[in-house]
């Protein structure tokens, strides 16, 4: 029995860390995993598997819409000022509760659809296969995930003309999409198991 653990524990130790450090190296041919990026509106976000952040209005009194698209996933926000106010549309379902310091927390969850977050200041987890959001001007705050940032009004990845002969095509985000496993696992850590 213990010929079987503890080559399973050396596994379940090495693996993570060999992965975050092939993650972390530009020379193997993978894009840049996670990155972090301070990130100001207008900009549209689009990306894969996780994304957190504090979001951020520079004027509270002018709250406007940041939307939030995707597929196979959940989001949840945090409401650090009192104002927010979430709609989440699509094939899935949606909770309100709160959490052990008073701020209220929403969580929209399911296999696809668009969440509209009006509020002067919150907090935000969202997984899935694939999302994407758009931060309108007055804007602010840091991201942190797997994502490409764009000003509305470009191709964003989307539209790109095919390359010549003899050129490279660009890289997709990571290297795959996540699996449905990890999107499981990401999705019951966002809403507390409760999917």
């Amino acid at each position: 029995m213990s010929k079987v653990i503890l080559p399973l524990l050396l596994a379940a130790l090495v693996l993570p860390l060999a992965a975050a450090a092939e993650e972390g190296d530009p020379g193997n041919g993978r894009a840049a995993a996670i990155q972090t990026l301070d990130v100001e509106g207008p900009l549209l976000i689009k990306g894969k598997g996780r994304l957190r952040g504090e979001l951020e209005m520079a004027n509270p009194a002018e709250t406007r819409a940041v939307v939030f698209g995707g597929r196979l996933g959940a989001i949840r926000f945090v409401d650090l000022a009192g104002d927010l106010r979430v709609k989440c549309q699509g094939r899935g379902s949606s909770s309100v509760r709160e959490d052990d310091e008073g701020h209220k927390v929403y969580v929209c969850k399911g296999r696809g659809g668009r969440v509209h977050a009006h509020g002067s200041h919150f907090e935000l987890q969202l997984a899935a296969r694939q999302y994407g959001a758009l931060l309108p001007a007055g804007v602010s705050g840091t991201l942190q995930g797997i994502f490409r940032a764009c000003i509305p009004g470009e191709t964003c990845g989307q539209g790109e003309r095919e390359p010549k002969r003899g050129e490279q095509k660009p890289k997709p985000l990571g290297d795959k999409p996540p699996s449905d496993e990890e999107i499981d696992q990401a999705i019951d850590e966002i809403t507390g198991g409760n999917g």
